[in-house]
């Protein structure tokens, strides 16, 4: 039987999800997930318990209760993976029925192969001003009494037609887009989990809008938006400077993200300017557009300068065999620090300094040391293209020169 429609119902103040029914026989006609329609109501209601004969208890509450002699209609006829209401000969308010499938199969077919997206799968009550055809997964922890109680994991999609929210029930296999992560979600047997697979990849640069033209430091750039869920430590960045700065050409720059709040994003690279409108562009790519390279040099390697440390000290050279790339970073550890003062060190690319001074080490043994504004990217000479060389430069000798095993680590931004 498709529908049951026997007798009336009424819906006392106190208990706006309670249901009771007069004349009705709801044991063995109503099953919990089946859908009320209530009066001249245009919104369906799902069933979440079949208490009685008399008495059926709603999934949420119902928003105008203290009413009885009331006609409706429960739907139970459904199709197994979507649960889209199915029609039959003779239904009675065939056109709200009609309606709500057209909903569900609208959503449906948005799926992933057919470029499909929610909004959001982190939120656990139901917006306040949804647009039509918004859609969301329902996280966990939804109150009782919210438009989307007992929905958990399900893709609420609200219907302005109807001001109510219509549920699709996920099923193993299904794929979305979650918009505010530029994630992709399958559901399985564990809930929904991120897919590694890129099905929507996004562009290869990504632009920013909301962010302040005028950087509050030279390494730090004033966010006016929280882009914490798309930008993480580690994320390649390349902003554009407007031309007439003093002392900066105007041009694109690369970058890697190393901190951000929800105000401030802070990036290692070539040193911004601080004068104001000076930043005319900011972008964020992709993860897998970062990459590292590190040298080691074994022994003893800072007795005196030397602008060749790989070829001299390791017999052997490096060059750069893939596009267009930038190095944006400078990290170093030694295994024996000197007994004197520090050694410094600089980057050479095809004989030039990739660093605008030399870069100090830490004084303790396997501390990290990173360039810092003193030592800044040069950007005049970051670039590396196809076949050039990178070379290691000792270019101020330790103090007693017994400094031992040097690691370097270079972090390039692909273009």
């Amino acid at each position: 039987m498709a529908q049951y429609s026997t007798g009336t119902v009424e819906i006392p103040s106190g208990t706006p999800n309670i249901v009771t029914g007069i004349d009705t026989e709801w044991l063995v006609n109503v099953q919990a997930g089946d859908e009320m329609l209530i009066g001249t109501d245009v919104v369906f209601y799902t069933i979440g318990s079949v208490d009685s004969n008399t008495q059926v208890t709603l999934t949420v509450d119902y928003p105008n209760p203290g009413f009885s002699g009331f006609d409706y209609v429960i739907t139970s006829d459904f199709t197994t993976f979507h649960g889209i209401p199915k029609l039959n000969q003779g239904d009675l308010k065939s056109a709200d029925t009609y309606t709500r499938a057209m909903t569900i199969i609208d959503q449906a077919l948005s799926g992933p192969f057919f470029g499909g997206k929610v909004l959001d799968k982190d939120l656990n009550a139901a917006p306040g001003a949804p647009s039509d055809g918004d859609a969301y997964i329902v996280a966990v922890g939804v109150a009782t009494g919210d438009d989307w109680f007992g929905e958990e994991d399900s893709i609420a999609t609200w219907d302005s037609g109807t001001s109510s929210w219509v549920f699709l029930t996920p099923y193993n296999g299904l794929w979305v887009n979650v918009t505010d992560e530029k994630e992709n979600y399958i559901y399985g047997l564990d809930g929904w989990e991120r897919l590694s697979l890129t099905v929507f990849p996004q562009r290869r640069w990504e632009p920013i809008d909301t962010f302040n033209a005028q950087a509050p430091s030279s390494t730090t750039i004033t966010m006016t938006s929280d882009l914490t869920s798309l930008i993480r430590p580690g994320t390649p960045v390349r902003y554009t400077l407007v031309s007439g700065i003093t002392g900066f050409s105007a041009g694109t720059y690369y970058a890697v993200c190393t901190a951000i709040t929800s105000g401030l994003l802070t990036i290692a690279g070539p040193l911004l300017p601080t004068d104001p409108g000076a930043v005319s562009a900011l972008e964020y790519g992709l993860p897998e557009m970062v990459s590292h390279v590190d040298f080691f040099i074994e022994g003893l390697w800072a007795a005196g300068t030397e602008t060749q440390l790989l070829q001299t000290q390791m017999n052997t050279g490096f060059y750069w065999k893939s596009g267009r790339a930038y190095v944006v970073e400078v990290s170093a550890i030694q295994g024996n620090v000197d007994s004197g003062s520090e050694p410094e060190i600089n980057i050479r690319k095809e004989g030039s300094r990739i660093l605008t001074a030399a870069m100090p080490l830490n004084s303790t043994n396997f501390a990290l040391e990173t360039n810092g504004t003193s030592e800044a990217i040069d950007p005049d000479f970051y670039d590396m293209d196809r076949n050039e060389t990178i070379e290691i430069e000792c270019q101020t000798a330790g103090g007693s020169g017994d400094a031992e095993d040097l690691t370097v680590m270079l972090t390039i931004v692909h273009e």
